[in-house]
């Protein structure tokens, strides 16, 4: 665009109220309202609060559920060890041990 398009562009705006007007008009079918905007970041905002407290309860969801496989997974662990070892003397009475074949 030439110079002398801009300059007269600027001009007509600061100059003239009607073409000022017009281009208002124009860009205004494209934006929003202050207050179409303010609705806007209070939905976002809500969203966010909302999202935020469901993370929340599904990182305590999750948390209760690891806390309850990691004791269970504990009790099962020391179910093994408790019947190894009552294997291991039942063996050892009879004289063998737990050796696995080469």
């Amino acid at each position: 665009m030439g110079n002398n398009i801009k300059r007269e562009i600027l001009r007509l705006l600061k100059e003239d109220y009607e073409f000022r007007s017009a281009i208002i008009g124009f860009l205004a079918e494209g934006l929003t309202t202050r207050a179409e905007t303010k609705a806007i970041i209070e939905e976002i905002r809500n969203l966010r609060e909302d999202f935020n407290k469901r993370m929340n309860e599904l990182r305590e969801d999750f948390n209760r559920r690891f806390e309850a496989s990691d004791k269970r997974m504990n009790e099962l662990r020391e179910d093994f060890n408790k019947r190894s070892e009552a294997l291991d003397i039942k063996l050892s009475a009879l004289g063998g041990t737990l050796e696995y074949p080469k």
